[in-house]
């Protein structure tokens, strides 16, 4: 079997709510396509963009991915096309662990070994395990050695609103149905973080873990003192406090709180994540499926296992095989602590893809069709 055709699609949906998190609506003219919001330094989009790929066989058979490309979708749709595609055609799919490689070799020698080229290698990555999949007729979870739960716990991601109050009230509706958890974004400043904290601790007790996503906003002082304040409060994790390649600042920290850190999101290979892991600068490791895909993340949390850390699975902006991907890689991880589900990309992947990932009280069901278990999308969507 050989792959005929390679093709990438960068596809992006209206928003309907900021991607930047509570309270950082902002305001944008109608011209800019990215902006910053808030207290936030990354650009985040006017619409919510993502980029699929289509890889498929000369049997017919036709596999999906994504990338996690919420800003940039086109550059990362042109790699795929212009670099990833005169490496997998006329290639045997089967092979998807030599073929990632040899994406990866591709440009590694120029040292394009993260961003934009690592995430289309993840997209092309996902549509090759899907391709696989659907040839055994297996899902992907079962490829990587069987599912550990075909429940998986997810936290409740972000619950937005201009005030706390309104956040409060939104994360009350998940909790009734079920959650378990809920992961704040913070980063304005240590009081008023630690003071949104305590609301959600007063209001929902020791029924809801809370964690704490600072968004890299932090110097070390702050970061801290934060850390310590959370640590009153009970919180499971901190989660992004500094500077995202500050090694050194996150060891030092992780070494002076009790509190987990939590990182990872940004890292595309276990060559990055392992720098943090031996400083012991991080405590739970985030990988993200649509910026490592799943061989390499499947990896990272086998790395994590041996060194005794948790994972948390790293879910972000995506429109419907990205998502089943990162819950079929979390099914087969033993060392899962959590999922992250943002309501918004469900209901994206089921309103703009045809992807509905049920949720049973407060856990995500895995999906159990062939490869990621999704079905094709939409034509308009495409474009």
């Amino acid at each position: 079997m050989r792959i005929t055709t390679v093709e990438a699609f960068a596809v992006s949906a209206p928003s309907s709510r900021s991607a930047g998190g509570a309270g950082t609506s902002g305001e944008r003219s109608s011209s800019e396509r990215y902006a910053r919001i808030g207290p936030y330094r990354p650009l985040f989009p006017r619409e919510l963009e993502t980029m699929l790929v289509r890889i498929s066989a000369e049997d017919g058979t036709t596999g999906w991915g994504e990338s996690q490309a919420p800003v940039g979708n086109r550059a990362v749709a042109a790699i795929v096309e212009d670099v990833l595609s005169p490496v997998l055609l006329g290639r045997d799919p089967l092979e998807h662990a030599v073929l990632e490689r040899a994406m990866y070799d591709a440009m590694r020698d120029r040292g394009h070994g993260g961003g934009f080229m690592l995430d289309a290698i993840a997209g092309a990555d996902l549509a090759l395990w899907d391709l696989v999949g659907k040839h055994y007729g297996a899902p992907v979870a079962r490829l990587l050695g069987g599912p550990f739960a075909d429940r998986l716990p997810v936290y409740l991601s972000g619950p937005r609103g201009e005030t706390v109050e309104a956040r409060l009230a939104e994360a009350e509706v998940f909790v009734e149905r079920g959650f378990r958890a809920v992961k704040l974004f913070v980063g304005r400043s240590v009081a008023e973080d630690l003071a949104e904290v305590r609301a959600f601790r007063e209001r929902f007790g020791e029924q809801l873990a809370i964690l704490v996503d600072a968004h890299w906003q932090c110097s070390r002082a702050d970061a801290l003192r934060l850390g310590r304040g959370l640590e009153e409060l009970g919180a499971t994790f901190l989660e992004s406090p500094l500077d995202p390649e500050d090694v050194a600042g996150h060891a030092a920290l992780a070494a002076a709180l009790d509190l987990p850190i939590a990182l990872g999101e940004t890292e595309r290979t276990r060559w990055q994540v392992l720098p943090f892991v031996e400083r012991g600068a991080v405590d739970v490791l985030q990988p993200d499926v649509g910026r490592c895909g799943v061989g390499e993340a499947h990896r990272i949390a086998l790395l994590a296992e041996l060194h005794n850390l948790p994972v948390a699975i790293h879910c972000g902006v995506g429109f419907g095989p990205y998502l089943a991907a990162s819950a079929q890689v979390a099914a087969a991880i033993p060392n899962l602590l959590y999922l992250e589900y943002q309501p918004d990309m469900h209901e994206l992947a089921r309103s703009a893809y045809g992807l509905e990932l049920a949720v049973d009280d407060g856990r995500l069901v895995l999906p159990g069709g062939p490869g990621l278990g999704i079905p094709e999308p939409p034509e308009e969507l495409l474009g």
